[in-house]
């Protein structure tokens, strides 16, 4: 891909990495920088500096907002448009979210495209944070969104763990961290958050029952 400028985002080349960069302002001023692959390779952008190591997003402009977190996800729902190039199908899935009433309607599963895009509605009783475990997932992207109150959720990179103290379990696409996260963060209904396989994270945090979305989108 060419060198190129376009509002203020520019596409440099990297000889080191043998990709472009793409840099370009984030917020208060502050810039990353993210290696880019080729779209006839992939469609993704990999965002290595701006999310945790080998995330992806779409090369399209549009502002990021952080958590606490320099790694973590967590926007409101109003604001979802600005999050749909991160994955080809996460537009079809934050706008079914945005779009649906999920007040009244019975927990289970809520299938968008076979396996490929689902949703999960959760009823669940929220446990203290010694009680819940870090987990992760190789094969898809997690859309987390709670929908009664508030929700406490545990985040720590993948790269800065060892080896699962519960193993990854390919049919569950899951795997188990015993100790407890990094960093916490708390999300609001009209809020969500997204886990990327590199995102180990702990949600279901607080106290009482809870009603959540979780979008699962296949990488």
């Amino acid at each position: 891909m060419s060198s190129a400028t376009t509002n203020k985002t520019c596409l440099t080349t990297s000889q080191k990495d043998k990709t472009s960069i793409c840099r370009y302002p984030i917020k208060r001023g502050y810039t990353r920088c993210v290696p880019l692959f080729h779209f006839s390779d992939t469609r993704y952008l990999q965002a290595n500096s701006l999310f945790s190591e080998n995330k992806y997003v779409c090369l399209q402009q549009f502002s990021i907002t952080f958590s606490k977190s320099k790694n973590m996800i967590i926007a409101d729902l109003s604001a979802c448009h600005r999050y749909f190039g991160l994955h080809p199908r996460m537009k079809e899935m934050l706008e079914y979210i945005l779009q649906h009433d999920f007040s009244q309607q019975e927990a289970g599963r809520i299938t968008l495209d076979a396996d490929d895009l689902f949703i999960n509605l959760d009823e669940v009783e929220l446990k203290c944070k010694e009680a819940q475990r870090l987990e992760f997932h190789k094969n898809y992207i997690d859309i987390q969104v709670p929908l009664l109150q508030d929700e406490t959720m545990g985040w720590t990179a993948l790269s800065d763990l060892d080896e699962p103290d519960i193993a990854y379990n390919p049919e569950r696409d899951c795997g188990f961290y015993t100790q407890g996260a990094k960093e916490y963060f708390r999300v609001k209904p009209g809020q969500f958050t997204i886990f990327f396989p590199e995102d180990a994270h702990a949600p279901i945090i607080g106290n009482g029952k809870q009603r959540k979305l979780v979008g699962k989108i296949r990488i």
